[in-house]
């Protein structure tokens, strides 16, 4: 989906389908026009390894960027490496979320992930 400026939303099961997924690298960069991640659009993605800018540019993103309930508890993709008996842990996010300021999690986002 890379650079489609009209994308405005996608489907919460989009990548179900793709257990053995390892990268998502660049996946919606610059879709400037996506409002909205759903909450557990990786779940079934717990071997990524790149989420390098993967929501690069995503500037009209809201809401809370996804995550993965694990024992209840939300797990952001920025926290899976504290889980390693769920997830491979990411060693590739840079500017995962650059530029998405309007995320409510935003602030709690690490700094080497936007």
């Amino acid at each position: 989906f890379f650079g489609c400026t009209k994308l405005t939303s996608v489907p919460a099961n989009l990548f179900a389908n793709h257990p053995n997924a390892t990268s998502f690298s660049g996946a919606f960069f610059c879709c400037t026009s996506l409002k909205s991640i759903p909450a557990g659009l990786f779940d079934n993605n717990r071997k990524v390894t790149n989420f390098e800018g993967t929501f690069d540019g995503c500037s009209a993103l809201t809401g809370e960027s996804s995550y993965t309930m694990v024992n209840g508890k939300k797990v952001h993709l920025y926290e899976r490496q504290n889980y390693p008996e769920h997830f491979t842990a990411p060693t590739d996010f840079q500017t995962t979320f650059y530029g998405c300021t309007g995320l409510t999690d935003f602030a709690q986002i690490p700094s080497d992930w936007k």
